[in-house]
């Protein structure tokens, strides 16, 4: 089999392992991360659905299009959780917001779900970006613990480390296209891997 298909079977079945994970831990997690495994849930459905829909020579575009915004949603919300100053969690909570009708706008003027969401999937991701950069800057000031040993830092690393690789991806995307999913794919891997190490350190520090 193609390297570049053994690579994008792995990044899209990757969700079920931090899925594993939460449920392993799941008595010991905060509310924040119970709300975390329902978004990884939901990617690990998405996922399988698509790759379901790939097997058999069917368009999954439109998959990703619905996931876009509940990854999004699901993320500021959690990200707002994290927050001590009112004023961050409202400003995260007012983004989800006005973040579901931009996507909605977008459908109907913008995007076709027989294409890739490049737009409404590029603001999401660079929203996220800045809530998991403020997250860490936040983090760094207030805790009084090595930062390693927060299980709010290694998922605002992942979900940097994810939005700023796909919007890379994104950008050189028309050039490269087998490269790129590639790389995109072992984004993804690496993405879900500190996530599920993310509940294990929830667990012990709880």
């Amino acid at each position: 089999m193609n390297i570049y298909y053994v690579i994008m079977y792995i990044g899209m079945t990757a969700s079920i392992l931090p899925v594993l994970s939460g449920i392993f831990y799941f008595q010991r997690l905060s509310p924040a991360f119970k709300i975390l495994l329902v978004y990884l849930s939901c990617s690990m459905l998405s996922n399988l659905v698509a790759l379901f829909f790939a097997s058999n020579g069917q368009n999954n575009y439109i998959v990703f299009h619905f996931y876009t915004l509940i990854e999004t949603l699901l993320l500021l919300w959690i990200f707002s959780r994290w927050q001590s100053a009112p004023l961050m969690r409202r400003l995260l909570l007012s983004g989800a917001f006005l973040f579901g009708i931009l996507w909605v706008i977008s459908k109907i003027t913008l995007e076709n779900f027989q294409e890739m969401d490049f737009f409404t999937s590029s603001v999401g991701h660079m929203i996220l970006a800045f809530a998991s950069v403020y997250t860490i800057i936040h983090l760094a000031h207030e805790t009084k613990e090595k930062l390693l040993w927060e299980s709010i830092f290694w998922v605002s690393i992942a979900v940097l480390f994810y939005t700023g690789g796909t919007i890379f991806i994104y950008s050189i995307s028309r050039q490269v296209i087998h490269e790129v999913w590639f790389i995109q794919n072992i984004v993804v891997t690496i993405y879900y891997l500190v996530i599920s190490w993310s509940f294990r350190i929830e667990a012990i520090r709880r």
